[in-house]
C-alpha cells in the first residue's frame, strides 16, 4: 500500500518500519546505558528495514523484467506491490534465521519486536480500506463529462456488474510511463471484467497525446479530460489510479497514487481481497 505524504507517494511498509525504528531507537536510549549494546542493536533494526524496503523495491525486476530491461529508469518508479510485501518479510525472516544460526543475534528480543509489529500494523492497515466513499459520491460524478478517443463528449459508466478503473496520467509523467506495460498486460487479460478508462489530463500537455500513445503501444481505452474530473478526485499527483468496486452490495472507491503494480490491480479490480 502506498500513501500520500506532501505530494509525494511513500510505501507505507516503509513508513511504519521507519516510525517503529525512532520508537525502539529512544526506547533503547534511555534504558540501555552501555553504548556499544546501543549501537549493536540500532544497527540490527536498521539493517532489518533497510533489507526489507529493497527486496520490496526490487520486486519488479523479476515481475516487470521486461519493462526493467527496455528501460532501466524506471525502476526508480516501479513499486513492489503487494507480492513485493510477502518477499521483504520473507528476506527480513531469512536474516534473522541467518543471526540466530550464527550467533550474533544477542538482543534477538528487540529485533523479534520490531519485526512482529511491523507485521501485525501492515496487516491491521491492509485490512482497513480507509478509501471508501459513499454512492451520493459515486453517483454525483458519474454527471461530470470527459472526451472520448475522438473527442466527443461522454461520461463515464457505472455499472454494478463491472469494476471501473480511471487511470490519471500525462505524456511529461516518467512514471506513467513505467506503469504502462503492467497496464497494458491487466487490460489484456481482464478487459472483459472492467471498464478500464485512461485518462489523460489534456490541461496540462503540451505535446499531442495520440504520438505518445502510439510510440508506447498504449492498447487500453484513452480518454481526455480538462480537469473536470482530476479537479473532482482533487488529483494532485500523477499517476493515480481510481478503482471503484462493488462488494457485498456496497459500492467503494479505492485510490492509489503512484506507479501501481498488477496485484493491487487484480487485488481491488477483480476483488480478490
Amino acid at each position: 500500500m502506498i500513501i500520500n505524504i506532501f505530494n509525494l507517494s511513500i510505501p507505507l511498509l516503509l513508513l511504519i518500519g521507519l516510525i517503529y525504528l525512532v520508537i525502539f531507537k529512544l526506547y533503547i536510549f534511555f534504558t540501555i546505558s552501555n553504548k556499544d549494546i546501543r549501537k549493536e542493536i540500532g544497527t540490527l533494526l536498521t539493517n532489518t528495514l533497510f533489507l526489507g524496503f529493497i527486496s520490496w523495491k526490487l520486486t519488479p525486476i523479476f515481475t516487470n523484467y521486461k519493462t526493467v530491461i527496455q528501460n532501466p529508469s524506471s525502476l526508480l518508479f516501479l513499486q513492489g506491490g503487494v507480492l513485493g510485501e510477502k518477499v521483504a518479510f520473507i528476506v527480513i525472516a531469512l536474516y534473522i534465521v541467518i543471526q540466530f544460526i550464527r550467533n550474533k543475534l544477542k538482543y534477538k528480543y528487540y529485533v523479534s519486536l520490531y519485526i512482529l509489529l511491523c507485521f501485525l500494523s501492515l496487516l491491521i492497515v491492509n485490512s482497513v480500506d480507509v478509501n471508501k466513499l459513499s454512492m451520493d459520491y459515486i453517483e454525483s460524478f458519474e454527471k461530470l463529462t470527459i472526451l472520448d478517443e475522438d473527442f466527443e463528449v461522454t461520461q463515464i459508466n457505472t455499472t454494478k456488474s463491472k469494476t471501473v478503473i480511471l487511470n490519471f496520467w500525462a505524456t511529461w509523467c516518467p512514471p506513467c510511463k513505467a506503469e504502462i506495460p503492467s497496464l497494458n498486460k491487466f487490460y489484456n487479460e481482464y478487459k472483459n471484467k472492467v471498464d478500464f478508462y485512461g485518462i489523460n489530463m489534456l490541461q496540462t500537455e503540451k505535446d499531442d497525446p495520440s504520438i505518445f500513445i502510439e510510440d508506447y503501444n498504449i492498447t487500453f481505452p484513452i480518454y481526455y479530460d480538462k480537469g473536470v474530473l482530476s479537479d473532482y478526485f482533487k488529483i494532485e499527483s500523477i499517476p493515480t489510479t481510481i478503482i471503484i468496486y462493488t462488494k457485498n452490495s456496497k459500492t467503494y472507491i479505492y485510490r492509489h497514487t503512484g506507479v501501481i503494480s498488477e496485484d493491487t490491480l487484480i487485488k481491488y479490480a477483480l476483488k480478490t481481497f
